[in-house]
């Protein structure tokens, strides 16, 4: 017959490395808990800066400046000795329990101290996030152990009262007026439907405009090509051109609602369809913002 308390001690020893077992291969989660949850907004000359530290783990910044626009950059405590893809993601906080989380992509996680860091469309996909109450993790796998999974999440707690000091920051330090962005002509090549390269920092400029100002009420677009073609064939072109702009001011987090856009083919023409000149300038699409007094 077996001896019960030698039985007992070994269910219990079973039972404990079931649950270091179970404790290695969990999820390491940094996030600052509810009480110690600060954001805070910093201005130094030229730049706005929105911060959240994790605690254990590092620092979420983002960033703003006149040229570069708005970045993401998270500075981590201890040096990342690999470069690989991780989930990005953004779960509810603790008083949204009817909302599922949400996957946003994949990222870079890089090496150094600066393990992420992300550009203007990413950057604001955080900020809408935390703007609508949802905390944004990161995922992946990290040393000592091969199955070691860790989680990095920013908290939305207090989150807002800093996000609206940062925008008025942000307002006060674009140079970028009304005036100078309400109207522009937009070119492309013959037959083509693809922006142009020296096109996209006004488009830029025109979503973080609409993003950071409230008083916008529309953006309307309208699609042209020159005289070449049937009209059938262009008015198909100049819409493909309006479509082109909307869908990339979309992928910069401008409100699809807010976009208006019209098509014309080569009805409208600005200038002389019998020169290569006058046909370079109608090959075009033309950018309004509307305001909510017009």
């Amino acid at each position: 017959m077996l001896n019960q308390p030698y039985c007992a001690g070994k269910l219990i020893t079973l039972v404990l490395l079931l649950l270091g077992a179970l404790s290695c291969s969990a999820a390491r989660h940094y996030q600052a808990p509810l009480h110690q949850s600060v954001w805070k907004m910093a201005k130094t000359k030229g730049s706005c800066r929105l911060q959240h530290d994790i605690p254990y783990y590092g620092r979420a910044e983002f960033s703003h400046t006149s040229k570069k626009g708005i970045v993401f950059k998270m500075y981590a405590w201890r040096k990342n000795t690999k470069s690989q893809k991780v989930q990005l993601s953004a779960s509810p906080t603790t008083w949204k329990h009817n909302t599922d989380e949400k996957k946003l992509g994949e990222v870079r996680y890089n090496k150094g101290n600066i393990p992420f860091s992300f550009r203007r469309s990413t950057a604001l996909q955080l900020l809408a996030e935390l703007e609508q109450g949802m905390d944004p993790s990161l995922t992946f796998v990290d040393k000592p152990g091969p199955m070691d999974k860790v989680r990095v999440s920013l908290s939305v707690v207090n989150f807002l009262p800093a996000y609206q000091r940062f925008q008025s920051c942000v307002s006060r330090l674009s140079p970028m007026g009304f005036d100078k962005i309400k109207t522009r002509t937009v070119r492309f090549d013959n037959a083509k439907h693809t922006i142009k390269s020296e096109e996209y920092d006004y488009l830029n400029d025109v979503a973080e405009y609409v993003i950071r100002n409230s008083h916008i009420r529309e953006i309307h677009i309208d699609g042209h090509t020159d005289y070449n073609g049937s009209d059938k064939y262009n008015v198909r072109l100049s819409r493909r051109r309006a479509r082109a702009l909307r869908r990339y001011l979309i992928k910069l987090k401008v409100p699809a609602k807010m976009i208006k856009i019209r098509y014309f083919g080569e009805k409208q023409p600005v200038s002389n369809n019998q020169t290569a000149n006058g046909r370079t300038k109608n090959r075009r699409a033309g950018i309004q913002l509307i305001r909510m007094s017009e």
